[in-house]
């Protein structure tokens, strides 16, 4: 037993919860449970006092949520915290979103009575917590910095078949390591790429998303048969392996729900181990951050083959385990820095980086849950919330407060409408981006918007896909690239 115990604080609004997650953790003699709090108020309130080195964090909470608790306790503390996601759409979108926002890692609740299934998720809180308890202050800083870009035009290059694939195996950390390095590959990048990322099902179609809005190259998540292209990456689904295989006319993707290897379905090692038969010396096995030893043959087989092997240095990982021991097995060509790699790799390019920021959002509906619907097209269009109101009045205060670059505004709200707050806004700027979201009913105070200033509408219920491209459509209008 170590001498200096794992100080814990839980932060979850169930009373069920903040009794299972402290039961699960005394499991441990090296952790010690510091304190809980039923939301993010009387989270940052505890940190201050009592100092835990990890916080479990619940994402939906009343008063103060997760996510608007995380900022504080990443810019303010430090901290290393671990989510408590449900498997849900909405818990998938809003788990990702905390990970931009700071968080090391997540955990899911049981889609059933969490009573009768805590204790299927158990050990991997506690091998989450041992994992993440090593990360550094310094780290978590670093990685909080490092900002993806917004992607520029991209084209898919279709007619060219990837002779060179880059498999690329990555667990806990994962989602910022892969929003800062895959950004930076140009979009006539010469091979395919294949990814696994350890997460549960659900949740890498929107990780997919997510990067593919960021990125110069295509990302989306690999369905079965899809081509290994240039310019293309593909990464596995969660709860689904995935192999790389060679054909004449070029690769595919094959996905198999074959039973797990070295503890994990998809599994790195079940990736490595095909790139290395089908593409040999044609092939790049990379290993980057994450716990455990999944990946640490695989990549020995592509480095037999003759492809070559690199492992992310132990100072830039979240959690050094995976890059560990594929070097300890001697499986490794070179031992690289994620920021350093890429680096050198645009200086070779001549290129230099752009100072962007993403888009900031001001959402207004008096609905909770459409508001929190559409969030979902901020997220996917690689965005941030600026702000939200609950009606017309609010959203000319918000607007005036902290000039959001986009305002999705609901046409009907109490106190003042949607239609009406248009007017006031664009009084106030004329070059306000605002798009209206309304139900079909309401065609008269949708053209009355647009004739005061708003350039576009989304009708309800939001099809997020389709809304994504009306505003994707708006923002190039106005010379933007998104």
């Amino acid at each position: 037993m170590n001498d200096k115990k794992i100080r814990v604080l839980v932060v979850d609004d169930s009373a069920l919860m903040r009794k299972m997650i402290p039961q699960i953790l005394t499991m441990d003699p090296d952790i010690e449970i510091v304190g809980t709090a039923m939301d993010g108020l009387f989270a940052l309130k505890k940190i201050a006092e009592l100092k835990p080195d990890i916080i479990t964090l619940d994402v939906d909470m009343p008063r103060m949520d997760g996510l608007t608790a995380l900022p504080h306790i990443v810019k303010e503390y430090n901290i290393p915290v671990l989510l408590i996601s449900s498997l849900t759409e909405k818990g998938a979108a809003t788990t990702l979103r905390g990970l931009e926002l700071g968080a090391v890692d997540f955990v899911t609740k049981p889609r059933e009575a969490i009573s009768v299934h805590i204790m299927d998720i158990a050990n991997e809180i506690l091998q989450k917590i041992r994992a993440i308890s090593k990360t550094s202050a310094s780290k978590l800083k670093r990685v909080n910095d490092e900002r993806p870009q917004k992607k520029k035009k991209k084209t898919l290059l279709l007619s060219n078949k990837a002779d060179k694939v880059v498999a690329i195996g990555i667990s806990t950390g994962g989602p910022n390591a892969l929003s800062f390095i895959l950004p930076q590959i140009p979009k006539d990048f010469s091979a395919g790429i294949v990814i696994v990322q350890h997460m549960p099902e659900g949740f890498t179609e929107l990780f997919a998303a997510r990067l593919n809005q960021l990125c110069q190259i295509e990302v989306k998540e690999a369905r079965d048969g899809d081509l290994i292209l240039p310019g293309r990456a593909l990464i596995a689904p969660g709860n689904i392996h995935l192999k790389a295989k060679r054909m004449p006319l070029g690769g595919i993707a094959v996905l198999s729900r074959s039973q797990t290897v070295s503890g994990h379905r998809p599994s790195a090692d079940v990736l490595f181990t095909s790139v290395a038969a089908e593409y040999g010396e044609n092939s790049i096995g990379v290993i980057m951050t994450g716990m455990g030893d999944d990946g640490a043959d695989g990549i020995g087989r592509i480095k037999a083959s003759g492809g070559m092997t690199i492992a992310q240095d132990e100072n830039s990982c979240i959690v050094f385990g995976m890059p560990k021991a594929a070097i300890e097995r001697g499986h490794i060509d070179e031992i690289a820095s994620l920021e350093e790699r890429w680096q050198e790799e645009e200086a070779k390019r001549g290129l230099k980086k752009k100072e962007e920021t993403p888009y900031r959002f001001l959402l207004v509906d008096d609905s909770e849950f459409a508001r929190k619907n559409i969030a979902r097209i901020v997220f996917m269009l690689g965005g941030i919330i600026a702000g939200e109101a609950g009606t017309g009045k609010e959203a000319i205060e918000q607007y005036k407060k902290i000039k959001p670059d986009v305002v999705l505004m609901d046409i009907t709200m109490p106190e003042m409408e949607g239609v009406d707050a248009v007017g006031e806004i664009i009084k106030e700027d004329d070059k306000a981006t605002i798009i209206m979201v309304s139900s079909l009913g309401h065609k008269d105070l949708v053209k009355k918007a647009i004739s005061l200033g708003a350039k576009h509408f989304i009708t309800k219920p939001v099809q997020v896909e389709y809304a994504v491209k009306i505003v994707r459509s708006v923002l190039e209008e106005n010379g933007e690239n998104i």
